[in-house]
């Protein structure tokens, strides 16, 4: 289909849609879950970013810089990621054609 172009993005923790935050809202999602944001390095789609066919993007990963006391955070991040945490992301073909990602289900419809 071409690269896509993100429309919008919504993040959950406990089923609950977290709030935006300067720092994106996975920086709010890893607030939510009690853990240290320092501990990790953290991105997210913005609007009208794009993503290219096939690509994957880390959304949040373990900071390389980060002290030894962030290990307990990662093993939570891991964790939680499968439990707790949910996502999702609304995006637009260059052809036009949107469709949803839905990250707990690891599927996407078109809209």
């Amino acid at each position: 289909m071409g690269n896509a172009f993100v429309e919008s993005l919504e993040v959950y923790v406990d089923g609950k849609a977290v709030a935006d935050h300067p720092y994106g809202k996975f920086f709010s999602a890893v607030n939510a879950l009690g853990l240290e944001p320092l501990c990790f390095l953290i991105g997210g789609p913005r609007p009208n970013d794009a993503f290219q066919v096939g690509s994957e993007e880390r959304l949040i990963e373990a900071n390389p810089k980060a002290p030894k006391t962030c290990a307990l955070s990662n093993l939570l991040l891991q964790k939680y990621a499968n439990e707790r945490v949910d996502y999702e992301l609304v995006f637009k073909s260059i052809y036009g054609d949107r469709f949803k990602y839905r990250y707990s289900k690891n599927s996407q419809a078109a809209l």
